[in-house]
């Protein structure tokens, strides 16, 4: 019988996380991440015994040696400042849950977002992270689209590398497209568009999401670049 309990499988499918749910499973996941940071930077070194070896002589009653008590350095940490989401990360991590249906995609996008933010330099990640909304709406659009609707970010993230004066048109006969297939994803996708790019015009929203268009790529198995 154990050996046919292992066999024998039983699929299961869970629904998809709700708004709410899922900024709650961000909050949760960040929030964790940042309490073991801190324990682990606040914790006290820890001591160790050491002894004291009497240097080899002629053969004696050996004398008591007092063990010594010596304190382990301190763990350093270079930059603990790249693996800290703010308040307003943390915000703008909890927008995007439409584009992100399961918990396993929510977890990637966050560790995607923090392996790309710790390889900018220190001034870049300030000015992203104290920048304009447009900015770091129109980042977390594009990495979220690349992990949970990798179909469609393939399609835009190759559009938007695209030469400068094709991704306008490109874009606007993706949208076109897309929308005549009536393929429910895509009015989602840009719904946050939309939302990422604010007031700005199309060509400025473009030409933000054009210069993160690189650095996402790196984490994706199929767009080009």
């Amino acid at each position: 019988m154990n050996y046919l309990e292992k066999i024998f499988q039983i699929p299961y499918a869970i629904p998809p996380m709700d708004p709410k749910g899922y900024r709650r499973f961000i909050s949760d996941i960040v929030g964790d991440e940042a309490e073991r940071w801190r324990d682990a930077t606040e914790e006290e070194p820890q001591a160790f015994l050491v002894s004291e070896s009497p240097e080899l002589a002629e053969p004696t009653i050996p004398e008591r040696v007092e063990p010594t008590l010596v304190a382990a350095p301190a763990p350093v940490y270079e930059d603990p400042e790249r693996l800290r989401v703010t308040e307003r990360e943390l915000r703008h991590l909890q927008e995007v849950g439409v584009l992100l249906r399961t918990p396993r995609a929510a977890k990637r996008f966050v560790n995607i977002y923090r392996l790309l933010r710790a390889s900018m330099p220190r001034a870049e990640r300030e000015a992203l992270i104290s920048g304009s909304e447009q900015e770091i709406r129109l980042l977390m659009w594009l990495l979220a689209l690349n992990v949970g609707q990798p179909d469609h970010g393939e399609l835009l993230l190759n559009a938007l590398m695209g030469p400068e004066g094709d991704v306008a048109p490109k874009l606007s006969a993706l949208c076109d497209s897309k929308r005549a297939e009536g393929d429910p994803r895509w009015l989602e996708i840009h719904d946050r568009w939309e939302k990422a790019k604010g007031a700005a015009d199309i060509e400025e929203a473009i030409a933000v999401a054009r210069r993160w268009c690189p650095r996402v790529g790196r984490f994706s198995f199929r767009a080009k670049g």
